[in-house]
This record gives C-alpha cells, structure tokens and sequence, in this order.
C-alpha cells in the first residue's frame, strides 16, 4: 500500500504526464491556467465535496494537509490541466475535444477508483458515476475557459 505517498506518487505521474504532452516552449504559457483552474478548482472541489458535503473522505493519501485538503493530491490538478489545456487549444476537432474531455474525466474516475481499492478514499452517498459526471461537467467549464482565453489572446493581436 501506498498510503500517504499517494498524492506524491500521483503528483509526480501528473507532472510526467504534463511534460510528456506539453512541448517545452508553451508550459509557460499554461502555468496560470494550471495554477488557478487546476490547483484552485482542486483546492475548493475537495473543500466542497470533502469538509461541506461530505461526500468524499481522504484518509492517509497525503504527507501534508490544508484543512483537510491533501496538498499534494490537489497539486497534480495543475499539471494536469497544463496538459489538458494545452491538448484542447492543439485540436482542430470539436469530436476530438470531446475525446479528451471524456478521456481526463475517465482518468479522474480511475484515480478515485484506485483511491477507493486502497482505502485512502471513501464514498458517503456517492459513486464512480458521480464522479465521472463531475469530472466530464468541470473538463466542459475548462475547455469553456480555454476557448474564451484563446479568442481574447486571438482578438489582442488583431
């Protein structure tokens, strides 16, 4: 078992993944959408979820906490939206977009699903399905964000 090396375990995955997706040059440019749509939504998703609705319970996923928020596992939420925004942006595709977005929220529902197996994370009148349905809702409001960042940025240089 893991345990609380979890969030470290997984935050380390997210940045591989980030620098494994988002060419060198450009991670720069995504660090604030990563910061403020990544580590910020994760940060106030689990205080909602976790300490208000009490949906979701982590327990020994993480080395350091913020009110009862594991630090760590809502840190990997900004190299990992680096990478999302960064694929979005690159596709020419509406039906590819929808891809990655249903493909980052299926790999939401297996990080939860593989939390739950090793017992660092428990449901109270929640599910998989709940989770998948978040994660496809929260993706849509990023690609949103994208989109409106990437016209303005468009509409800047005219």
């Amino acid at each position: 078992m893991l345990g609380s090396l979890t969030g470290i375990v997984i935050f380390i995955a997210g940045l591989g993944v980030m620098f494994l997706v988002v060419p060198g040059k450009y991670v720069g440019r995504y660090v604030w959408f990563g910061l403020i749509g990544g580590l910020g939504m994760a940060i106030v998703l689990t205080s909602v979820m976790q300490n208000i609705l009490g949906y979701w319970q982590f327990h020994d996923v993480d080395i350091l906490y913020l009110s009862r928020v594991p630090v760590f596992l809502a840190g990997v939420w900004a190299p990992l939206v680096m990478a999302f925004a960064y694929l979005v942006r690159a596709s020419k595709s509406l039906y590819l977009t929808g891809l990655i977005i249903i493909v980052f929220a299926a790999a939401a529902s297996m990080a939860h699903w593989f939390m739950l197996i090793q017992g660092t994370l428990v449901y109270q009148n929640w599910t998989l399905l709940g989770t998948f349905g978040l994660a496809f809702i929260l993706h849509g409001v990023l690609f949103y964000y994208v989109h409106l960042a990437t016209e303005a940025e468009q509409a800047s240089f005219r």
